[in-house]
C-alpha cells in the first residue's frame, strides 16, 4: 500500500481510493452524538426508540448543519429532563407525571429535533450558502 497526495493505492483495488480525513468539526460532532447516546442510555433519558431517533437527528443536525446546532438540542434535552424529574413525586400524587417515568421516546426527539433536522438538510442541499454568503461552501 503506497501513499501519495492524500490517496492510498491498494494492491487489490483497480484504482486509487481517497483517504477519508474527517475535519475537527466532524470529529467533535461524532463525539457529541456518541456521548449524548451513552449518557441518555445510562441516565434513562431516552427509551430505545428515542435513542435511535436521537442518533438519526444528531447525525443529521451535526453533519449537515454544524455541531453547535446539536449542542442547542442537547441543552434542551438536559433542561427538559431536569424539569420532568423535578418534584416528580408531587406530580405523581396529582396524576400529572409523564409516562415511562419521564423517559422520552422517538416522538419527543422528532418533535424537538425535526425542524432542526429539516433546516440542516436544507442547509446542506443549498451548499451552506444561506449561512455564509461570501462564498459557496459546496
Amino acid at each position: 500500500m503506497t501513499k501519495a497526495e492524500g490517496m492510498i493505492h491498494h494492491p487489490w483495488a483497480k484504482g486509487r481510493i481517497r483517504m477519508i480525513q474527517p475535519t475537527t468539526d466532524e470529529l467533535v460532532a461524532l463525539t457529541m452524538v456518541m456521548t449524548l447516546l451513552i449518557v441518555a442510555w445510562k441516565k434513562s433519558l431516552l427509551d430505545h426508540s428515542g435513542l435511535i431517533a436521537a442518533l438519526i437527528v444528531g447525525l443529521l443536525v451535526s453533519f449537515l448543519g454544524h455541531w453547535t446546532w446539536l449542542a442547542i438540542l442537547v441543552f434542551f434535552l438536559i433542561i427538559g429532563s431536569i424539569s420532568t424529574s423535578w418534584r416528580y413525586e408531587e406530580k405523581q400524587r396529582l396524576h400529572l407525571e409523564e409516562e415511562n417515568e419521564g423517559m422520552r421516546g422517538w416522538r419527543n426527539v422528532v418533535a424537538n429535533g425535526g425542524v432542526a433536522s429539516m433546516i440542516a438538510i436544507m442547509n446542506y442541499s443549498f451548499c451552506r450558502y444561506w449561512w455564509n454568503r461570501d462564498e459557496w461552501n459546496c
